[in-house]
């Protein structure tokens, strides 16, 4: 069995030795064991300091990646969500005014012909003050739609009433059932909320016209 030989090259490493080549160093274990010089010392404790700081490095900017990755969401994307988590509310508002003005119109209507029909009009201080108070309860955003919203609403019907074909009623009149529909709405406000978690229509059924059966209530 040829036995196996290492020749140290110029740049202190061994290798083995081809065959033919003549002995030059020592056999496995002889270049195991052989005491590196002080040069070759240094320099294998440079390079592993080397690769201790490209692994740190590695590490470190894995770490800020993580970082990054649950920093919040920038400035500009958060006033935009905020704007449409408001505009989102103000649909909702939007949306609750109109299913109470359809029930509203679904009970006068279911009233036609009936003994109750001359006072069907009276139901509207009851679905006015529910629509307000379940528009309060959506937050701040439907406070403030609730307190514009139903200004600029009577504000409107008045002349709408006053002067429309579709009213024959005194101008005194009108502006009292104008008046009685912002109070109505801020009853609804008041009761919305002092009484966050009661139904609406539990709070507002005060104002459901005594004269008229709740069978027709919506």
């Amino acid at each position: 069995m040829a036995e196996h030989f290492w020749i140290q090259g110029e740049d202190g490493k061994f290798e083995g030795s081809l065959p033919g080549v003549p002995k030059q160093g020592g056999d496995d274990n002889v270049a195991k064991n052989r005491k590196l010089s002080p040069f070759l010392q240094k320099l294998r404790k440079r390079m592993a300091n080397k690769r201790k700081n490209s692994a740190d490095a590695d590490s470190d900017k894995n770490a800020s990646a993580l970082i990054n990755d649950r920093q919040p969401v920038s400035s500009a994307n958060s006033v935009a969500g905020q704007i449409n988590s408001e505009i989102d509310l103000l649909k909702r508002a939007w949306k609750e005014a109109n299913t109470q003005k359809d029930k509203m119109d679904d009970v006068i209507n279911s009233m036609g012909g009936t003994p109750y029909e001359k006072d069907a009009g009276t139901v509207d201080k009851y679905y006015h003050c529910v629509a307000h108070c379940k528009t309060v309860k959506l937050g701040l955003t439907g406070q403030v739609a609730s307190q514009v919203g139903g200004l600029g609403k009577e504000l409107y019907d008045i002349p709408r009433k006053v002067f429309g074909r579709k009213y024959h009623h005194l101008p005194s009149a009108e502006v009292d059932d104008s008046i009685g529909d912002m109070k109505a709405n801020e009853e609804g406000r008041k009761l919305g909320i002092s009484n966050p978690s009661t139904p609406c229509e539990e709070l507002c059924k005060d104002l459901w016209p005594k004269g008229i059966p709740e069978k027709y209530k919506r």
